[in-house]
């Protein structure tokens, strides 16, 4: 698939899913601004931005800023995560908030921040990848396709893609 001129934003940028999404999109020609805790090489083929996605007022600041110097965000790629394995009854209240802060907290901050510049654009769209085990070619295309077809839209998106 060809994003050549795309603006895209990817979560978790840092490591695993995300790194690999975001390389992803940068070989189809993207421009990618990745967004994580911390950047651990040196270099990264994408502009790279430190971020805490549980964070709604880190995430509110960073948003609008880079907001104000693009004309437009083609795609939204919530791809940071944390995942505890072990028995239910074994995870410590701490571990599940801290998941359910970055998992879905984390998408609702990006969300929030970025759903105004989506409807001025009519149009743009994203993909909640969450944490999943799955391998990351395969799910790299799901993502790509969920993005060009809005499959995974939120229906105010999608509203707000179709000017209705």
């Amino acid at each position: 698939m060809d994003f050549s001129g795309k603006n895209v934003w990817v979560t978790g940028a840092g490591k695993g899913i995300g790194y690999a999404t975001a390389l992803a999109f940068v070989e189809a020609g993207a421009k990618v601004t990745g967004f994580d805790q911390a950047f651990t090489q040196e270099q990264y083929p994408f502009a790279t931005e430190v971020m805490d996605v549980a964070d709604a007022a880190q995430v509110a600041q960073v948003c609008q800023r880079l907001l104000a110097e693009t004309e437009r965000l083609d795609a939204l790629v919530n791809a940071a995560g944390i995942l505890r394995m072990g028995a239910t009854d074994q995870l410590s209240k701490e571990d599940w908030q801290q998941t359910f802060a970055v998992n879905v907290g984390g998408a609702f901050n990006l969300f929030q921040q970025t759903m105004n510049q989506f409807r001025r654009q009519r149009g743009g769209g994203d993909c909640h990848c969450g944490v999943r085990r799955r391998a990351h070619a395969a799910y790299w295309h799901e993502c790509l396709w969920r993005i060009e077809s809005g499959a995974e839209k939120p229906g105010v998106e999608r509203r707000a893609g179709t000017g209705g």
